[in-house]
């Protein structure tokens, strides 16, 4: 996923985090769609890869994919501390920037219309991050 990343996504997630360079801003855009993916539960994980830009879904196979997903709800906490450890953040603060700035440029490339049916689709702690 690495290389397919546009770098004008790149550049928005660097600017609304406030990191000091692309670098940074790439490796918080692949940590956090990785998370996404494994945290989200299945029908919430399905719509948002299906309207975010292709370039971020997760394209490896995942450990165990033809069983049945166990994410039946989704928790909040367990996002938080994936994101924080892939990232060697320390405060929870860093973590939900990163995470809004990623909402945020994902909501300014899809459009106002698709952020609507994102927005209903996913948990209400995520959907908080878009509109701030």
């Amino acid at each position: 996923m690495n290389n397919q990343v546009p770098e004008y996504f790149v550049a928005l997630v660097k600017q609304y985090a406030n990191l000091a360079n692309n670098q940074q801003s790439l490796r918080a855009v692949t940590n956090i769609s990785d998370s996404l993916h494994r945290c989200l539960d299945d029908k919430s994980r399905r719509w948002f890869f299906y309207i975010a830009p292709d370039y971020l879904s997760v394209r490896g196979k995942m450990f165990l994919t033809s069983l049945k997903s166990k994410n039946r709800t989704y928790q909040h906490s367990i996002l938080m501390d994936r994101l924080r450890l892939q990232q060697n953040l320390t405060d929870d603060t860093e973590v939900e920037n990163l995470l809004s700035a990623y909402l945020k440029a994902v909501a300014i490339v899809v459009g106002p219309k698709n952020t609507k049916k994102l927005q209903s689709a996913l948990p209400a702690e995520i959907t908080t991050k878009i509109t701030q």
